[in-house]
């Protein structure tokens, strides 16, 4: 979090300890039917947050920062796919925060959710993926 440069170096504990904490409580309280809507309101604010903290840095020119998404064993630099992912999650936060229809879900919707999530999540994990072979060819390109 200190390689962001966003925050003075003595509050880089107490800030790395309230996100951490944020995401805990947003993932609980999304488990929970009564409180959903208070965990979505947390993710969409930490999500604003993050895209915030990422759109600073580009705009400073600094793109060789690990963004911390995927913990210490896979290193993802800063760019401005990241600020759109997040932005999306945002969005998806805040449809989640939308007030139910009161239809009843049936067996077919459930499927269907479910199916969605699976593409949803392959689709994500393919893009990232190829997003993360692109500085290859462009380093082999310039060192010929």
């Amino acid at each position: 979090m200190g390689e962001y440069q966003l925050l003075p170096a003595g509050l880089l504990a107490l800030a790395s300890f309230i996100l951490m904490a944020a995401e805990v409580l947003a993932a609980v309280l999304v488990l929970i039917p009564a409180t959903g809507v208070h965990g979505f309101a947390i993710m969409l604010a930490l999500l604003l947050t993050y895209s915030a903290g990422i759109s600073i840095n580009l705009l400073r020119g600094r793109r060789d920062i690990d963004c911390g998404c995927n913990g210490p064993a896979d290193k993802q630099l800063l760019s401005w796919w990241l600020v759109a992912r997040n932005l999306i999650f945002a969005g998806l936060a805040g449809l989640a925060m939308q007030a139910p229809s009161g239809r009843i879900m049936n067996w077919l919707d459930l499927l269907t959710i479910l199916f969605g999530v699976l593409v949803a999540t392959g689709l994500y994990l393919s893009l990232k993926q190829l997003l993360a072979q692109l500085p290859a060819p462009v380093t082999l390109r310039s060192a010929a």
